[in-house]
């Protein structure tokens, strides 16, 4: 398995790889036409600027991350990267292709200029939040943005509690 820099010519088979991971994570049912208009607008820039990595064996992308900055959402914090997407496909699953897709992200944003890592799951979402955990994240309870309600707010050590609140 290699870790590189999502391209241009992996936009199709990320697509594809972000309905499945939406048809799992919604139990089924469809992304919205809009929600995956939206999120290929945001893929398009996340490649252009170096914020997608995706796990390839040649063959098959595996899984893909990618995050986000202030320069993308004016509510990330200066110097963070908000994961936004983790996914590894079913089939490839308990290899530690998440865990070393996570540490490939927190590298690529450093080279970006952040110097924390945070992102937020769903609270049933068990495996996203196990492999946050082998990664070296953590859980920050009792905090609560209206718009991550009913998810878990996880970030990196590295990041201080104090600094969450810093929107």
């Amino acid at each position: 398995m290699k870790l590189r820099d999502a391209g241009s010519n992996d936009v199709i088979a990320l697509k594809n790889l972000w309905r499945s991971f939406m048809l799992e994570l919604h139990h089924g049912n469809a992304p919205s036409t809009q929600d995956a208009e939206f999120w290929g607008t945001r893929l398009q820039s996340q490649i252009g600027r170096k914020q997608a990595v995706v796990a390839d064996d040649g063959q098959h992308i595996q899984g893909f991350a990618g995050f986000i900055d202030r320069a993308d959402r004016p509510w990330v914090p200066p110097a963070v990267a908000f994961l936004v997407d983790l996914y590894v496909s079913p089939a490839f699953r308990g290899k530690a292709i998440g865990v070393a897709l996570l540490r490939h992200i927190m590298e690529r944003a450093a080279r970006n200029g952040c110097a924390k890592v945070w992102t937020n799951t769903e609270e049933s979402n068990q495996p996203a939040q196990r492999c946050l955990e082998r990664a070296g994240f953590g859980t920050l309870t009792g905090f609560e943005l209206p718009r991550l309600k009913h998810q878990k707010v996880t970030l990196h050590p590295s990041a201080r509690v104090s600094e969450i609140f810093a929107f």
